[in-house]
């Protein structure tokens, strides 16, 4: 049985991984974050983004100064060895055959902690590699948690670096030029989550979407300039 709890963190553990997730993503796919707003250095805060990959948590992770939490489906953690690896970065398991219960609970004793979550809202990761609708259950988190900030991030190369179904990455090696597979994450203007979680849930997911949207745009329009170079 695996626990449901949020994973206590060991400090010098999750930086060794956000240094290297850096330096790796740095060299082999000429990795850039775009910071015009700064997350908040203390408190809960509900991190939203796009999900085209299974690179987005680290990918995310690297570009964001603080120790972050994030869900994970439960079939991830079926593998011990792997299971203990996500789990010493603080992934949280989520089982989507039981309408997110055990997750929604544990995301509300993340942020009621004073720690971030990151959340894909959409709930699994885009085929296509275009973000999908947004469920309803972020709405209900921040309900239950409404002091969190909430701070879009949007991610662009990553569905082009690992899609869904590959095995291998496709690099873009920092010292040639940004090509298919160069990843961009853009962090947005963080919002109190009591705005949202007053809002009619259909409009507050509305909202959630067009914020995580406007900065996946920013990215790819990044990613764009950079290959036309």
């Amino acid at each position: 049985m695996i626990d449901d709890s949020p994973p206590q963190p060991a400090r010098r553990w999750y930086d060794f991984c956000h240094l290297s997730v850096n330096l790796y993503f740095s060299v082999f796919h000429s990795y850039r974050v775009l910071t015009g707003w700064r997350m908040p250095a203390t408190g809960p805060v509900l991190i939203l983004a796009n999900h085209a990959s299974f690179l987005d948590p680290p990918v995310i992770g690297g570009a964001l100064p603080r120790h972050i939490f994030y869900l994970a489906r439960r079939t991830l953690f079926r593998n011990a060895m792997f299971r203990r690896l996500i789990r010493s970065v603080n992934a949280i398991p989520v089982d989507q055959e039981n309408n997110g219960v055990g997750g929604l609970k544990a995301s509300v004793e993340v942020l009621r902690l004073g720690e971030p979550l990151l959340v894909f809202p959409e709930g699994t990761r885009s085929p296509s590699g275009e973000m999908g609708p947004f469920m309803p259950g972020v709405h209900l988190i921040l309900k239950k948690c409404p002091e969190a900030m909430v701070l879009p991030v949007g991610v662009s190369g990553a569905h082009e670096a690992l899609s869904m179904g590959r095995k291998l990455p496709t690099f873009s090696p920092m010292f040639l030029p940004p090509r298919k597979g160069a990843l961009c994450v853009s962090v947005g203007r963080p919002l109190p989550g009591s705005v949202l979680a007053a809002m009619p849930r259909q409009d507050a997911v509305e909202r959630m979407t067009g914020m995580v949207r406007a900065e996946l745009e920013r990215a790819r329009a990044v990613n764009r300039s950079r290959s036309a170079v």
